[in-house]
């Protein structure tokens, strides 16, 4: 991916975000934010595509992911062009998510980051929050990851197995800390 903009991530959550650690957001949907200029049928088609590799994943039709939660949806604010993934991570943190989670429409354990309008070939972005520390919350991200590497990853992540399904997606691809 060329020409990326900045990517840098905080070491650290907000405090805020702190709250949600212990919940599970089963039937909610990860947001997706944009660092590119997209048009907004493009990120509908990201969101498809991941929600269709989700589906698959756990050998369900679209149309029952659907019924119980779709794995990801474009956030309501989600362009971000021309501006930092730290901006995007303080915006996230400030995101009114509903806790207790029970029909929570959005999951704030994650979320997905188009950084190239060629996301098809070059992959998303998922930046995770690693729950399972006292204190600080340490910030992760995974890069260039496809829908099919994608979808199943947020899908055990969403039922709240202790972030392993966002740790288990990261080391599959094999990427470190900070893109």
């Amino acid at each position: 991916m060329s020409n990326l903009p900045d990517l840098t991530l905080p070491e650290e959550a907000p405090r805020s975000m702190s709250q949600y650690g212990e919940h599970a957001f089963d039937t909610s949907s990860f947001p997706i934010y944009s660092l590119v200029k997209a048009p907004d049928s493009e990120m509908a088609e990201v969101a498809s595509s991941i929600n269709a590799a989700a589906a698959r994943s756990i050998s369900f039709e679209l149309n029952e992911l659907e019924e119980l939660g779709l794995v990801v949806d474009v956030a309501p604010r989600w362009d971000f062009s021309g501006s930092s993934m730290s901006e995007v991570v303080d915006y996230h943190a400030t995101f009114p998510f509903e806790v207790p989670p029970a029909d929570s429409k959005w999951c704030p354990l994650a979320f997905v980051v188009v950084v190239s309008l060629s996301w098809a070939t070059d992959g998303v972005l998922l930046v995770g929050f690693d729950f399972r520390n006292e204190g600080a919350i340490p910030v992760s991200s995974c890069n260039a990851l496809t829908g099919e590497e994608l979808g199943g990853g947020l899908v055990s992540l969403r039922a709240g197995d202790e972030n392993e399904g966002f740790v288990d997606t990261r080391d599959r691809a094999a990427i470190g800390k900070g893109a």
